[in-house]
């Protein structure tokens, strides 16, 4: 019997070669198994650094888009010393914080080929390890390492294994 349609061909096609009929590599249009799990390891820690970075040009981004909204008059020395933007670098830098923690976690997380619960918390302790050593304990430190426990412990949620 022919078949009739296009996935079932590719299905069939793909599956010619895991009984050996054919050789080489079946057409597969999976990410996941395009990039050797050896590649998706080498690739965890860059992408952690990646998100981090990732914050801090949003970041970046937004404060200068609210201070091009301070006035001309509130510019002191090319500072805005408006009265509602200290309130907002303190906003924006806690949610920054809160922000690139979550990421520093979840990322990596999601990169990883296997053993993602293990990558979610071994994500968090470096990530608060390294907060510790550039900020010292300050109001950021206490915000980074809850937003990242709690990401840590949503991650393990989600790929925590299942019991049949």
């Amino acid at each position: 019997m022919r078949p009739n349609t296009a996935f079932e061909r590719m299905r069939r096609y793909a599956a010619s070669f895991s009984a050996g009929r054919r050789r080489g590599a079946p057409l597969n249009l999976n990410v996941r198994r395009l990039l050797r799990p050896w590649l998706s390891w080498i690739a965890v820690v860059p992408a952690a650094v990646a998100g981090w970075w990732l914050v801090v040009v949003v970041a970046i981004t937004l404060h200068g888009l609210v201070f091009s909204f301070c006035a001309p008059e509130d510019v002191v020395s090319g500072a805005c010393v408006a009265p509602w933007f200290s309130r907002f670098e303190s906003a924006l830098l806690y949610f920054a914080v809160a922000l690139s923690a979550t990421l520093v976690v979840l990322v990596p997380t999601i990169m990883a080929p296997a053993h993602r619960r293990l990558i979610a918390w071994v994500a968090y302790l470096v990530g608060a390890i390294v907060a510790l050593s550039i900020g010292g304990l300050s109001m950021e430190l206490a915000i980074a390492v809850a937003s990242g426990f709690i990401a840590a412990v949503l991650a393990s949620s989600v790929y925590a294994r299942k019991v049949a």
